[in-house]
């Protein structure tokens, strides 16, 4: 049985005004200096897995079989899985029969959320380049205004999921950073936006990519750019699909350990992506054929008393209404999550390695 549980954090500031609010910064890759903070909470998932492993690694008398710890870098990314993978990761060690893994979110501490099949979005993230042309910001007839072109795609890419697919076809485009220019006095030569494309279907992201395409080109045309835009997918990964035997096995564990109450069926799939989704995908550059099924699920991360407190009229309002992974403003409450995350690890694990008399 292999558990991963993944460890990078965010270039984000942490806002909560908590005691252990994170005032680490780092370089990224083109040598600017951010704020850095765990975000999605992937500092909680490292710290269950060695929990966990803890836990197994004291009783191994109760059970039988080989425990694979992961520590996965780089999901934020979406690039650790592959890297792994890549580098031999079930070739060099034991493949497993199995891999499981989890994600705190903002749901009630002590809850856990299971879905068979498709469970996470594939995602697919751009990076876009504008090119225009600099001038003076008093001379603006001179110049060609990379920004203005840039506000006219932003606003044009909106449509792509309201007028391009159908009601019934899940998808979102996202425009997540957009940079040009120096003072506001110059008028830049160039413009950068990355987006995030999140689908079901390869056929949904290719029709969603197509049209970034033709609604960046077309309007970089309409703008009078000099030259045409540079256009790059930089980052994919393919939707997270639950085996439906596993997510029976470890979620019929994880009720009789926890109750029926606390262990739910999600009612639909998330729009976040994971690149857990490649360890149950074999082929060049991961691993021989057959594909190993894996499990990944959700559990919460709000105390009892904060939820109490949360405004909503059910489950769902309740939780939108509280700051949602990747918000500078996102903590999980410390005891009843870890609690409930090495549980949940323990239990799937054991539902596999466990020796049937305990």
């Amino acid at each position: 049985v292999a558990v991963r549980a993944d460890m990078d954090a965010l270039p984000v500031e942490e806002k909560t005004g908590l005691p252990y609010t994170s005032k680490v910064t780092a370089s990224r890759s083109d040598g600017t200096q951010v704020p850095v903070m765990h975000a999605c909470g992937h500092d909680v998932h490292t710290a269950c897995l060695v929990g966990a492993s803890r836990l197994l690694a004291a009783h191994k008398d109760r059970w039988r079989g080989t425990l694979m710890l992961i520590a996965q870098p780089a999901e934020e990314t979406i690039s650790g899985a592959p890297a792994m993978l890549a580098d031999g990761l079930f070739t060099r060690f034991p493949r497993p029969d199995v891999v499981l893994g989890q994600h705190v979110g903002p749901m009630r501490a002590g809850d856990l959320m299971h879905k068979a099949g498709p469970f996470m979005a594939s995602s697919h993230n751009l990076h876009v380049t504008i090119y225009g042309v600099g001038a003076h910001g008093s001379r603006p007839e001179v110049s060609v205004d990379p920004i203005v072109i840039g506000a006219a795609i932003i606003s044009r890419l909106q449509t792509i999921v309201s007028r391009e697919l159908s009601p019934f076809t899940q998808g979102v485009v996202t425009v997540g950073s957009f940079h040009a220019g120096t003072r506001p006095n110059i008028i830049a030569d160039h413009a950068t936006m990355e987006l995030t494309v999140r689908t079901f279907s390869d056929d949904t992201a290719e029709k969603i990519l197509e049209a970034i395409k033709r609604i960046v080109r077309a309007e970089c045309v309409a703008g009078r750019s000099p030259r045409d835009p540079e256009i790059e997918i930089v980052e994919a990964t393919p939707t997270t699909h639950n085996d439906a035997g596993v997510v029976e096995h470890v979620q019929s564990v994880h009720r009789a350990l926890f109750g029926e109450e606390t262990v739910m069926t999600a009612p639909f799939p998330l729009m976040g992506s994971e690149d857990f989704a490649y360890y149950a995908i074999p082929g060049p550059e991961r691993y021989p054929e057959p594909a190993i099924p894996t499990a990944f699920w959700f559990f919460g991360g709000t105390g009892a008393e904060r939820w109490d407190k949360t405004e909503g009229k059910n489950y769902l309002e309740k939780v939108q209404s509280l700051p949602a992974n990747h918000s500078p403003l996102y903590y999980p409450d410390p005891d009843p999550t870890l609690q409930r995350g090495v549980e949940a690890l323990v239990g799937g694990a054991l539902a596999y390695l466990s020796t049937g008399n305990d």
